[in-house]
């Protein structure tokens, strides 16, 4: 999966109209890195949030740099994400603090990847 996102992300930085895409595989890709230095540590996200708050962080970057208003897209990833995120604690599939990390882990490595491409 690391392979996948970064050849995409790779291929699709250099094409300008595309740019865009290219920052949100090289985050999502900067996400699984960082998730499994965490199950190194034992420590369990949610890949599930994780990848929904990473389309939220792409959005928001995507808006705010393009200036575009793109609330009800936003709003609406927002919602499932936060569905998704109760399903998994209802399933028992995952404890808060998982689900949580995964948001925010999502949401901080676009942002990293943002920054730092």
């Amino acid at each position: 999966m690391l392979l996948i996102f970064y050849v995409l992300g790779r291929f699709l930085i250099y094409i300008p109209v595309f740019k865009d895409l290219g920052v949100l595989f090289y985050g999502t890709n900067l996400a699984l890195i960082a998730t499994y230095i965490l199950f190194f540590f034992n420590i369990k996200t949610s890949l599930h949030i994780v990848s929904m708050s990473s389309a939220v962080g792409f959005f928001l970057i995507y808006g705010t740099t393009n200036n575009i208003s793109i609330l009800p897209i936003t709003i609406t990833l927002i919602v499932i994400t936060g569905l998704l995120a109760s399903s998994r604690l209802h399933l028992k599939a995952h404890k808060p603090l998982e689900v949580y990390l995964g948001f925010f882990l999502g949401i901080i490595t676009q942002y990293l990847g943002y920054i730092l491409l």
